[in-house]
């Protein structure tokens, strides 16, 4: 099966992907323990998410066990972007939960 990085993304009312939940118990080896709920996915690959499709967007963040995704994440705090490497370690079995 393809497999995610433990976070779930929604849309939002302008089109960003937004974590709404994180699996915390994947966190260190998926590497998103810097990732809090509300951040904004704003590149996968090198590509811009914001108004993607969420079949598109799968077709991006799912892939092999254990391969790598760089992102650049937006913190829905300090509105600063951040850039990180993460592991996909969860096998999904819903595509429309992206990211794992």
């Amino acid at each position: 099966p393809k497999c995610g990085v433990g976070l779930t993304f929604r849309v939002d009312d302008v089109g960003y992907y937004r974590v709404v939940e994180r699996d915390a118990s994947l966190a260190n080896e998926a590497g998103t323990s810097s990732v809090e709920i509300g951040d904004a996915l704003v590149r996968v690959a090198g590509r811009l998410v914001k108004g993607m499709g969420h079949a598109q967007l799968g077709l991006l963040v799912l892939g092999p066990m254990g391969s790598s995704l760089t992102v650049l994440m937006q913190s829905a705090y300090t509105g600063l972007e951040y850039p990180l490497v993460l592991t996909r370690c969860k096998p999904v079995l819903d595509a429309r939960k992206m990211g794992g």
